[in-house]
């Protein structure tokens, strides 16, 4: 009961229906145990947890990690320390994936400044005193830039705030797509509820790390390609706000951004990707009429960050650049159900990895 439970909560079930769930299969089997407390179920999930996560302290070796807080859920703010062996994260040719990282350490508060960052830090090598870390992943937070400086630990930035960095400079203030947005607002106002609405895009989320450039090259492409399926007027409708020249810097700052995170997220940072990465760039190029400013100024920009980190991979051949599996892993964590706000069962974080089996529990 206990292990169906605990499985059910770290696999997006929430506490009262694994509660419920472990009655009536303590029921069907014919066990004399009713079903337990949901508060039960919690602290079940959060003895495992604390389990899992002080199992990680006999670990031994070099670590590649990854380091973030959480966007404040509530009151607080969770601070997330991952790793992944060294040697492993070299040979990776894929994104990382939960099963590879291990919890080095978490812990909750209101708000986090270099010192608290920096003291976590120490407090969580030190109660594995097995493990030394090759280098750190991080978004170059001020926080996070000035622990990590603190404590002479290699930074490699992430790459894919490094490309929304970019992008989010290159079209700051764009009146053209400032226009294009606002069309596609009137638009989503007006057609939502007629027949026309397939014809919409998706709802722009305001957070949208791109500017919400992939959704707008998304749904041009989708309206091109109904041509002249769509009568003339809806036709001019949609296409209201676009103008052909704002169309090609978009697409071609998609299209890098596409490629960039293709080559970077599974190959990481080395001479070989750095390299592969400019004869994908030289392919797409020849296939464009003409080169934008704004696509010119993105693959400097990718050839700096290449330059910037070229002592890392001089040294270790390869590195780790993409830190997307720690937003994948808060996201997991906040879509949990339940209280929205970060409490104990931030425990369970430390299972993602983990088979959930009876031996476990």
């Amino acid at each position: 009961m206990m292990t169906l439970a605990v499985f059910i909560v770290i696999n997006g079930g929430s506490l009262r229906c694994a509660a419920a769930t472990a009655g009536f299969f303590a029921e069907l089997m014919g066990w004399p145990f009713k079903a337990p407390a949901f508060k039960t179920v919690s602290n079940w999930v959060e003895r495992c947890g604390l389990h899992a996560l002080q199992l990680t302290k006999s670990l031994q070796g070099e670590y590649v990690a990854i380091i973030d807080a959480s966007i404040q859920n509530g009151k607080e703010q969770l601070m997330l320390l991952l790793g992944v062996e060294a040697e492993r994260a070299a040979r990776l040719d894929r994104p990382l994936r939960v099963a590879d990282m291990k919890v080095l350490g978490m812990e909750v508060q209101s708000s986090w400044n270099g010192d608290e960052v920096a003291a976590f830090i120490s407090r969580s090598m030190a109660e594995r005193p097995g493990i030394s870390l090759r280098y750190v992943i991080c978004d170059r937070g001020s926080n996070l830039l000035a622990a990590l400086s603190k404590l002479a630990l290699p930074v490699v930035s992430d790459c894919s705030h490094v490309m929304m960095n970019m992008v989010k400079k290159l079209f700051k203030d764009d009146a053209a797509l400032s226009k294009l947005k606002a069309s596609v607002g009137l638009l989503r106002q007006q057609l939502t509820m007629t027949d026309n609405a397939f014809a919409l895009p998706a709802t722009l989320r305001d957070k949208d790390r791109f500017g919400r450039i992939f959704f707008l090259v998304k749904w041009m492409e989708r309206i091109d390609d109904y041509g002249t399926a769509l009568n003339s007027e809806l036709r001019a409708r949609l296409n209201a706000g676009r103008n052909r020249w704002l169309d090609l810097r978009l697409r071609q700052v998609q299209r890098l951004m596409v490629i960039t995170a293709t080559r970077l997220k599974c190959e990481g940072l080395s001479q070989a990707s750095r390299d592969g990465w400019i004869n994908d760039v030289l392919a797409y190029l020849q296939t464009q009429p003409r080169l934008t400013q704004q696509a010119r100024s993105f693959i400097t920009g990718i050839m700096n960050y290449f330059n910037d980190h070229a002592d890392f991979y001089a040294n270790w051949v390869r590195i780790q650049c993409c830190s997307d599996i720690i937003e994948s892993i808060f996201g997991r964590y906040k879509n949990k159900g339940g209280m929205k706000a970060i409490s104990a069962d931030v425990l369970s974080i430390a299972m993602y990895n983990r088979k959930i089996s009876v031996d476990f529990v």
